[in-house]
């Protein structure tokens, strides 16, 4: 099996500096091949869970726009071929053979939670047996995707509503062949924009009455007979839409994995950094920044808050759960109830990370070196692709609100805050005050207004706020049973305080002095952490050679110059 932390440590997946747009793009698509050669098989990857987390982490951690186009590639439109098409095999082994990768026309740019309410449509011909895409507007484009055909042959999966016989028959999954001369006719691909952090290339789509074959639907068990007669196992369009929303599965499993490792790895380059950074100033003369209080607090956080999301991004954790309740506001929930959360949860955390170890590093990350803002660049990014955050919250606290698959946790606060059992008995006090908070408010409303809309407006952000406490207390959980050092547990616990005071304060259990008392538990446990930061970041694996950013260096200065051509002429 491929070594693929040697594979992706070679030059062949460097990222050369000043390529233009093209030029990168071609580059970056040959790096994303020599990969998937490496990897093998698509199918076999998708079943390993553990490998695809693995490969997830690495290329996140090598260059966040290589991971970008690997999870398009693997967990969006090969999983959907995979999952969907009657027949994969002859649908990947003609990818290979073109040497294709994969894109996926799924968002769409006229209205927000586009995954409800897909305007893209595919009609039946029976007199040729082709399908026929088409945008019937401009709300319907394509928008954003990686469809730019200049770069490599590309295989898009393109999601699109069917409609037969005059009706709505839900949305499937549509292969379309780009790239060369195999674009097909009637399809407009536009470039939108280049982006400097995460580079892609970035298009938007339309169809003008696209032709492909049969074997282009990915029907999954649906069916058109030869009397035009269309016939579906799962029953109703709604059903479909969950069904063809299931490759969110490997997708949510990859992005945790990946945005655990981007924050190992910038919480990794602020430590060593800040050990070797020296300040000088009348008050504490001349000595490293991490020496001092407020910095290391934050970043021996940072460095918690990594190893919690890390505990969560375990493979063996992220167990898929049968379905239920409502997914009113977004498709997600009704694929799986916990595993869009754990996404939802890491990428929160991971932007806290980065965009924390980021200012703490000073100038020096803004322009330097890349890695800081393209690690902070990816992670945004989730925040809305992979199923757009708020919304994963919003569904939940629903199902939550509805008792549909939740049951809350125990209301028993502890006396006073010593170590990392105690927060987590904290935040399942506060998660089920404000479940039980949420419940009464939405009962009132339901006694005034009669439809739910109204009744949920003056909540949602309510139900956004107790959805993100469930979420904090599922990682903090997941993070104590992973067995992690006492003093990084209580660090977390405490950053979660800190985050969600206001929401103590509802819940009635924000007293006074609880921030002067954690400041001083949170002191003592830095002053215990802090003679071994360089061990605690070393067990996290980032090593400058990976990731290539001198910030990760013990030497910094040596391999800052090195990286800017700086001879030493001063030796």
């Amino acid at each position: 099996m491929t070594d693929l932390r040697s594979l992706l440590a070679g030059p062949d997946f460097d990222r050369p500096r000043g390529l233009a747009p093209a030029e990168f793009h071609r580059h970056h698509y040959r790096r994303l091949r020599l990969l998937a050669d490496a990897v093998g098989p698509a199918a076999d990857l998708l079943a390993d869970r553990a490998r695809l987390a693995e490969l997830s982490a690495l290329t996140a951690l090598r260059d966040p726009a290589l991971y970008h186009s690997a999870l398009l590639h693997y967990a969006l439109c090969l999983n959907g071929i995979v999952r969907f098409a009657p027949d994969p095999d002859a649908i990947l082994d003609r990818i290979d053979a073109e040497g294709a990768v994969g894109a996926v026309l799924m968002t769409e740019a006229g209205r927000s939670n586009s995954h409800g309410a897909i305007r893209t449509e595919a009609r039946y011909d029976a007199a040729t047996g082709e399908f026929v895409l088409r945008t019937p507007g401009p709300e319907a484009v394509k928008f954003p995707n990686t469809a730019g055909e200049h770069a490599a042959p590309k295989v898009a999966l393109v999601y699109a509503r069917l409609v037969h016989g005059g009706e709505d028959r839900g949305v499937f999954g549509f292969v379309v062949h780009i790239g060369g001369d195999q674009v097909p006719e009637g399809l407009v691909i536009r470039h939108a924009y280049e982006s400097g952090f995460l580079p892609t290339d970035t298009t938007a789509v339309a169809f003008d009455d696209v032709r492909i074959p049969h074997g282009a639907w990915l029907s999954d068990g649906a069916a058109i007979g030869a009397d035009g007669a269309f016939t579906d196992p799962l029953g109703s369009p709604a059903a479909r839409l969950s069904r063809s929303m299931a490759v969110g599965v490997e997708t949510w499993i990859s992005i945790t994995a990946a945005v655990a490792a981007v924050a190992r790895g910038t919480a990794a380059m602020a430590i060593r950094y800040s050990r070797k950074r020296i300040t000088a100033d009348k008050v504490s003369g001349t000595r490293p920044v991490l020496d001092f209080r407020n910095q290391h607090v934050e970043l021996l956080t940072n460095v918690a808050d990594a190893a919690a999301i890390t505990a969560l991004a375990d493979p063996a954790s992220q167990v898929e759960t049968a379905a239920a309740g409502d997914s009113s506001f977004a498709p997600w929930s009704g694929v799986d109830p916990l595993l869009p959360l754990h996404k939802a949860a890491a990428v929160d955390a991971a932007w806290r990370i980065t965009t924390s170890c980021r200012e703490r590093c000073g100038g020096l990350a803004y322009g330097a070196t890349r890695w800081p803002l393209a690690y902070q660049s990816i992670v945004d990014a989730y925040r809305s692709a992979g199923g757009d955050n708020v919304l994963i919250l919003l569904d939940t606290a629903r199902n939550m609100a509805a008792n549909a698959g939740y049951e809350p946790p125990q209301d028993d606060p502890p006396a006073r805050l010593r170590t990392g059992a105690d927060f987590l008995r904290l935040a399942e006090a506060c998660e089920h005050r404000l479940h039980a908070r949420l419940r009464e408010r939405l009962a009132a409303a339901r006694k005034v207004f009669d439809d739910d809309f109204t009744a949920w407006r003056e909540e949602l952000e309510a139900a956004r706020e107790l959805a993100g406490v469930y979420a904090d207390r599922l990682l903090m959980a997941r993070f104590a049973a992973s067995g992690p050092d006492p003093d990084l547990l209580v660090l977390h616990g405490a950053g979660w305080l800190r985050r969600r005071a206001a929401s103590l304060m509802r819940a009635g259990l924000g007293g006074p002095g609880v921030l002067e008392a954690v400041d001083v538990l949170v002191g003592d446990a830095c002053d215990r952490l802090l003679p071994r930061a360089a061990d605690l970041v070393d067990a996290f694996g980032i090593d400058e050679d990976f990731v290539h950013s001198f910030l990760a260096a013990d030497d910094y200065l040596e391999a800052f110059t090195a990286e800017l051509g700086i001879e030493p002429f001063w030796d």
